[in-house]
């Protein structure tokens, strides 16, 4: 059943240039795997995810050329990364080497303090270097499948650990038990239910279906960002606008407020 929304949300996203674009961009940066690695492809592969994704690396001190430093330092070439990844996607062990990437602190503050892990830069290094084949670590995922788990009571553990290693563990055995079976898709799943739950609709609509949206809403004198999502989010539960979204759009929108 679940299996059959993850679905209708890769096919959603699919269509909707503003996400599919800026995804394909990205992978053509990946396209010469298997040949040997330079640190500034990889410092190029971390900003362009960085920016698209906004994981805030750009905001620590040295942070990208470290993560870089210690890709390059574990890894000469994208095929050896690549099959590290394949063994967790086959067995749910992540390699010590993919461990000692995650748990390392990268960067310094301005006050020269370190600023931590990278655990969703990285993660997202490695789904597009595996061609989406690898789950994505995210505040998205962590606050929509737990709340997906919840309707459908597809394992017994409620919440994702911040743990990084039982996290990829919740998403693989998540993966496996509700039969999606595909990252890429899992991923996705999480991804629309989040935005739609917020209310965050840019990506999925056109631009002029955007402004008819905002406009039949009357957001004018709602200030912050947060709080037009919000607004668009309740307004969407009474107003469908089977103009504004496809047919696949209002299913999933139907989805995700039986479960919100």
């Amino acid at each position: 059943m679940l299996n059959i929304h993850a679905d209708l949300a890769e096919k959603i996203l699919e269509q909707c240039s503003g996400y599919i674009d800026g995804k394909r961009l990205i992978r053509s940066f990946f396209d010469n795997a298997g040949h040997d690695l330079t640190l500034n492809t990889i410092v190029l592969r971390l900003t362009i995810i960085d920016s698209f994704y906004s994981t805030q690396m750009n905001k620590r001190l040295y942070g990208i050329n470290e993560v870089a430093k210690a890709l390059i330092s574990l890894y000469s070439s994208d095929t050896e990364l690549a099959k590290d990844l394949k063994h967790f996607t086959q067995t749910r062990i992540l390699d010590d080497k993919i461990l000692m990437l995650f748990s390392n602190k990268y960067g310094l503050s301005k006050k020269g303090k370190s600023f931590g892990m990278a655990v969703s830069l990285l993660s997202k290094y490695f789904y597009f270097l595996s061609d989406y084949r690898f789950p994505i670590y995210d505040s998205l995922v962590k606050d929509s499948l737990p709340q997906i788990n919840d309707k459908f009571a597809i394992l017994l553990q409620k919440k994702i650990s911040p743990d990084s290693k039982r996290y990829f563990e919740y998403l693989y055995d998540f993966n496996y038990k509700s039969k999606i079976n595909d990252f890429n898709k899992l991923d996705n799943l999480c991804w629309l239910y989040g935005k739609v739950k917020k209310g965050s609709f840019s990506l999925i609509l056109e631009k002029e279906k955007y402004q008819i949206l905002v406009n039949k809403a009357q957001v004018d004198k709602i200030n912050t960002s947060a709080d037009i999502d919000a607004y668009l989010s309740e307004y969407i539960k009474i107003n469908p606008l089977a103009d504004i979204f496809t047919i696949e759009q209002s299913k999933f929108i139907s989805f995700v407020n039986r479960i919100a």
